[in-house]
């Protein structure tokens, strides 16, 4: 999955049909620190992006990069 569809996928509740790239949609999120735990990942809302822990790990999805599929990079990089 791509990080723009994890994210959908987690902020759905919060977004109540907006778009995710919008930067308003993305600075109100940010404003609101949005956070809640899907699947059993817990997330926040920031003004860098959404940071995400799960399974042991975390990472920062950045607002900037949620139109790429940044998920073939990281396995180009494996």
């Amino acid at each position: 999955m791509c990080d723009f569809e994890f994210v959908k996928y987690l902020l759905a509740p919060s977004l109540y049909g907006r778009n995710v790239l919008d930067p308003a949609v993305q600075a109100d999120l940010a404003a609101r620190r949005g956070m809640g735990i899907r699947a059993r990942v817990k997330f926040e809302c920031t003004g860098e992006g959404v940071h995400v822990v799960g399974g042991g790990s975390s990472r920062v999805i950045r607002w900037e990069d949620l139109d790429q599929l940044t998920i073939f990079d990281e396995l180009e990089e494996a």
